[in-house]
């Protein structure tokens, strides 16, 4: 998927939110000290995380959401970030979206991460976040493409979609 086609379904589908979803450090029974999940644990994250969240979450109230991989950010001290996804959400009650989705997320990383040796969650998990505001807009017409696209990697080129586990559930 091309950059331009990832920000063409990102502005189409007009979202209020924007989300980064944080992942646990993990130590493996091989791995002494926890480890950030990287790219090459996508599959997992997309299929067992993402999804359960989207599962959940749509049974209280009906969203839409794209989400992408990153996990080549460096913080102030340049050491790696990990594995996280940055969303954006269109919800048919914003409100009522923010008050379940952490709560939610947080049970999903609990029951999918008990498996591995330890674990620590971030202390957030969930950071979530109105997207445009009506004075933002003003002052910057392109604020809701700058953050579609701040964080893209061009080797990534994934995007997840809401419609990625409507098709699943159809299909199941």
């Amino acid at each position: 998927m091309k950059k331009a086609e990832i920000l063409q379904k990102m502005i189409d589908l007009d979202a209020t939110l924007k989300i980064t979803f944080k992942l646990p450090k993990v130590a493996f029974l091989s791995l002494e000290t926890p480890t950030r999940l990287s790219m090459k644990d996508t599959d997992f994250v997309e299929t067992e995380i993402l999804r359960m969240f989207y599962i959940n979450v749509s049974r209280v109230v009906p969203f839409e959401f794209y989400a992408y991989p990153e996990d080549r950010a460096y913080n102030d001290k340049k050491s790696f970030v990990g594995l996280h996804y940055h969303a954006v959400v269109k919800s048919k009650n914003d409100a009522k979206f923010i008050k379940i989705a952490e709560t939610k997320y947080r049970k999903i990383l609990v029951n999918r991460f008990l498996q591995f040796a330890s674990y620590s969650l971030p202390n957030v998990c969930l950071y979530i976040e109105p997207l445009v505001s009506a004075a933002e807009a003003e002052a910057d017409q392109n604020a809701y493409e700058s953050y579609c696209l701040k964080q893209y990697c061009p080797n990534t080129k994934r995007l997840v979609s809401n419609a990625t586990y409507s098709l699943n559930k159809i299909a199941a």
